[in-house]
């Protein structure tokens, strides 16, 4: 999520549930550890974007195809480090 990093909430939050779906597809866990460090930047997306807006960047993400999710986060700028 290092969109989020970059206070692009509404792309991170799409990114982080492309990367969710793409998980649940192949069967790929989530660890414990991973959801702790993924919560401070959920939480800041949420109450950045709003329940509504956070809600509407995560459908997006959990539709979008894995091809289109990886060109549109080697489309967002460099700067922050990548969560």
């Amino acid at each position: 999520m290092g969109a989020c990093g970059q206070a692009r909430w509404a792309d991170g939050i799409t990114l982080f549930a492309a990367a969710a779906a793409l998980r649940e597809t192949i069967g790929a866990r989530f660890y414990r550890i991973d959801e702790d460090r993924y919560a401070p930047r959920l939480a800041a997306a949420r109450a950045a974007l709003g329940d509504a807006a956070y809600e509407t960047a995560r459908v997006a993400g959990t539709a979008l195809p894995f091809d289109a999710a990886i060109e549109r986060a080697l489309a967002l700028p460099a700067g922050e480090e990548s969560v």
